[in-house]
């Protein structure tokens, strides 16, 4: 449970790291309302999402295939 924590924690660091501050802001920044800036701020967390179920996904494959 503790390294569910430390992902939990390491994720957000990760999250409000410059470059995706940076990414977001310059998606935001260009007068939109605020709806569409919270569809950016969900399309961007959705990508990341699906992108560590993926690898995490073949991570786990991979170690079934290796037992």
């Amino acid at each position: 449970m503790r390294i569910l924590w430390v992902m939990l924690i390491l994720g957000f660091l990760h999250g409000l790291g410059s470059d995706h501050l940076m990414a977001i802001t310059t998606l935001v920044s260009r007068g939109v309302k605020s709806k569409e800036v919270l569809l950016v701020g969900l399309r961007f967390g959705l990508g990341h999402m699906a992108a560590l179920v993926l690898i995490g996904s073949l991570g786990i494959a991979v170690s079934y295939t290796h037992l």
